[in-house]
């Protein structure tokens, strides 16, 4: 009897035609950037949302095609060997379509295409609903005077910006991309300058103003470094900046979203920056004393409105089910009475060197 010496072949991994691209890109990627991707960059790469990312991940995960570190941004490795995997393809036009079913986008009612937020389809929630932080807006003003030049880089619907103008009396200016939240801004006051633009090309002369800042927006900035660039170079020397966001732990924390909403957590997880990378690109567009602070409101919710008609961005981009399941558990407990809310926000400061101090002397 003659025995098969021959060894047997392993077994080659099983991935969708797309889980093939995902690990492509992320093994390509990190080849060409020393790091591995986050998962924005997938986003933007196959034009889908966040949720539709990290399900993505997490299926990869389940199947033992790469590994994470939870809640570590940057931390995934694949573990497919190289020659295993395809050739990667360009950036599809639109979002590309697996032999498995995808995860649905919530996000579609409210979304241009690949998933990213429509603003202009959410302007008039967001006018309605959304109001300012009164403990951020008493740090905002701080220091101000009717002299001063002041810009909002994404004011949106203007709540901060008109506030500010008001209070203060100084010269304000807002820079929105989005026409439908700067209409909404122009007919509540005509006192401030409204513009359309973007935070990476500021249309304003070299050392213009006095404070420039932004809230809840340097998530939605694709070149965050180039932002920053823009703001030193539009700003007075000695002029502030504040870059206003949710930190991880504000993420992890919200009341009373991430309580009756938790799937929102790796959502916004997955769009918004890391505050030592903020602070980082600060200091390196040139920014000096960077410093960071976190402020909180405490508040009862008795209307759930806000909530109901997805004011805020991240219940566009969660499961409906999640979404619905979160609404059906407020309005139960708003019936033994008001429902905790707690509002925070981190800021993170910097100023425009002195002109002595830039030169050194």
């Amino acid at each position: 009897m003659r025995i098969n010496n021959r060894s047997q072949q392993p077994e080659k991994p099983r991935f969708t035609p797309l889980q093939g691209q995902y690990l492509a890109f992320i093994h390509a990627y990190s080849l060409v950037h020393g790091r591995p991707p986050a998962e924005t960059d997938m986003q933007r790469y196959f034009r889908v949302s966040p949720p539709v990312v990290h399900e993505k991940i997490l299926a990869l995960e389940r199947k033992g095609l790469l590994q994470r570190v939870p809640w570590q941004s940057r931390s995934v490795r694949v573990l497919v060997a190289p020659e295993d995997l395809p050739i990667l393809r360009e950036s599809p036009a639109k979002p590309a379509a697996d032999e498995e079913a995808e995860e649905p986008d919530p996000a579609k009612e409210a979304s241009a295409p690949g998933g990213m937020i429509d603003y202009d389809r959410m302007a008039a929630e967001y006018a309605r609903h959304r109001r300012v932080h009164p403990v951020l807006l008493r740090r905002l003003i701080d220091g101000l005077g009717p002299a001063d030049k002041v810009l909002e880089v994404g004011c949106g619907t203007g709540n901060y910006l008109i506030a500010i103008r008001e209070l203060v009396g100084c010269s304000g200016w807002g820079i929105d991309p989005s026409t439908e939240m700067l209409a909404q801004a122009r007919a509540r006051s005509g006192q401030v300058q409204l513009l359309q633009g973007k935070a990476e090309q500021l249309e304003f002369p070299d050392g213009h103003f006095d404070f420039v800042f932004s809230v809840n927006v340097i998530h939605h900035v694709g070149d965050r470094g180039r932002s920053f660039r823009e703001a030193v170079r539009v700003l007075r020397h000695g002029g502030r900046v504040c870059t206003v966001t949710d930190s991880e732990w504000v993420i992890r924390h919200r009341q009373p979203l991430s309580v009756f909403f938790p799937e929102t957590v790796a959502v916004d997880l997955a769009r918004y920056p890391r505050i030592h990378e903020i602070r980082a690109g600060m200091q390196e567009a040139g920014f000096a004393e960077v410093a960071e602070e976190t402020v909180e409101f405490a508040s009862e919710v008795r209307d759930i409105g806000p909530f109901q008609d997805k004011a805020f961005s991240c219940l566009r981009l969660i499961p409906e089910d999640a979404y619905r399941r979160g609404i059906e558990r407020m309005e139960k407990d708003l019936l033994a009475g008001p429902i905790v809310g707690v509002s925070r926000y981190t800021l993170v400061w910097g100023v425009k060197p002195s002109l002595s101090n830039h030169r050194g002397t």
